[in-house]
C-alpha cells in the first residue's frame, strides 16, 4: 500500500543523500529511488517522479544547494508559460485611456500614408 510523503519521510527514506525536489509532495512511493551520476554529469529521474511532476523533454531544471548541504531541483516553467504570466503586466503601469499599441498602430499608418503621398 502506498501512502502520502512529508518532508520528514523523505529525511527518513534519504538519510544520507539529502536530495529533494521542490514540489515532490504529494507522492507516493513503495520503495527507494536512487540514481547514479553519469560520467557526464547527467542524471536520470524516475519515472514516477516524471509523472508526478508532469515533466516532458526539454523541461529546464534549476539546481541549488542548500545551506544544510541539501540538492534542490526546481522544474522552470516553459517559455510559452512565463509569456502568458507576464501578458498585460505593464497594463497597469499605463494612466487610464493609454494605449500604446493602438497609438503604435495609428502612428505605422500615418507612416504608409505619407510615404504613398508624392
Amino acid at each position: 500500500m502506498q501512502t502520502p510523503l512529508s518532508h520528514s519521510h523523505l529525511a527518513q527514506l534519504y538519510p544520507c543523500s539529502k536530495i529533494s525536489l521542490d514540489l515532490l509532495l504529494p507522492l507516493t512511493y513503495t520503495q527507494h529511488m536512487i540514481t547514479t551520476i553519469t560520467g557526464k554529469n547527467q542524471v536520470t529521474l524516475p519515472a514516477e517522479i516524471v509523472r508526478a511532476l508532469a515533466l516532458t523533454p526539454g523541461t529546464q531544471l534549476k539546481w541549488s544547494v542548500s545551506a544544510d548541504g541539501s540538492l534542490i531541483a526546481t522544474p522552470q516553467p516553459k517559455r510559452a508559460q512565463r509569456a502568458a504570466a507576464l501578458h498585460g503586466a505593464g497594463r497597469k503601469l499605463l494612466p487610464p485611456g493609454v494605449d500604446p499599441v493602438r497609438d503604435l498602430i495609428a502612428e505605422r499608418l500615418q507612416e504608409d500614408d505619407d510615404e504613398a503621398r508624392p
